[in-house]
């Protein structure tokens, strides 16, 4: 393992079996697994992480749909998101920010998109 990553790099990898009385067994060879290499790992509360994937996943369709970004998020409450655009990345964090604060507020999927579109315009990314 030391020939592929150094002590302090940050991996995304997937648990493929555990067990209590032993460490969890993860792998990397999965599409989109790996060494993180570029975007932003936020954290935030693991309570909160339902409410930012949302019901059948709709919280975290919006994100994906309107900012364009790869967002993963863990159960730990550790969400990377990755843009092709530095802008868009701070749209989806700011997002994603506010989701964490709003948690409890209804309509919160809507008020999103509305957001995300408000910054997108002001920053002039509508064509993305």
């Amino acid at each position: 393992m030391l020939s592929l990553f150094n002590v302090g790099d940050l991996l995304l990898a997937k648990i493929i079996s555990f067990d209590r009385t032993r460490d969890p067994n993860l792998t990397i060879r999965e599409a989109g697994l790996g060494k993180i290499t570029r975007g932003h790992v936020i954290k935030i509360t693991p309570a909160k992480v339902p409410r930012l994937i949302g019901r059948k996943g709709s919280m975290i369709s919006v994100l994906k749909q309107e900012t364009n970004c790869y967002i993963t998020v863990g159960k730990n409450g550790l969400v990377l998101v990755s843009c092709t655009k530095p802008e868009l990345e701070a749209i989806a964090i700011l997002a994603i920010r506010t989701i964490e604060k709003e948690a409890h507020t209804s309509g919160l999927t809507n008020k999103i998109s509305e957001l995300i579109k408000k910054e997108k315009k002001e920053k002039g990314l509508n064509a993305v």
